[in-house]
């Protein structure tokens, strides 16, 4: 039950265009300490300089892919203030480590 209420909240907070939505720098860092708050979001590190997001797996494994879109954007939008974009991110499991999904610049979301 818990887990589902995490998954209704992340995909209401990063719903569709979630990012877009926030107009500044300081609002995209907002939800992304919201998250980190409730438990959604573990981490945010460098990994072999690679960004990677260590989240909760079951959580994740739940969401909508536009959800999964927005805590891309989100990040994004949280370092730059000018449109830039990381060229990838890595999003990992809190409790197995492994890979779930990986953005690329080119590529987009693409979900394990």
């Amino acid at each position: 039950m818990r887990k589902l209420k995490f998954a209704i909240w992340m995909a209401l907070t990063f719903g569709v265009n979630g990012a877009a939505q926030a107009a500044t720098q300081a609002e995209c860092e907002a939800k992304l300490k919201e998250a980190q708050a409730a438990g959604i979001i573990y981490q945010i590190r460098m990994v072999d300089s690679t960004p990677t997001i260590v989240i909760d797996e079951q959580v994740f494994a739940s969401l909508p892919f536009d959800a999964k879109q927005n805590i891309i954007d989100t990040l994004n939008c949280a370092l730059f203030d000018d449109g830039r974009k990381l060229g990838e991110v890595v999003i990992v499991s809190n409790t197995s480590h492994k890979r779930l999904a990986r953005w690329t610049l080119f590529k987009g979301l693409v979900v394990d």
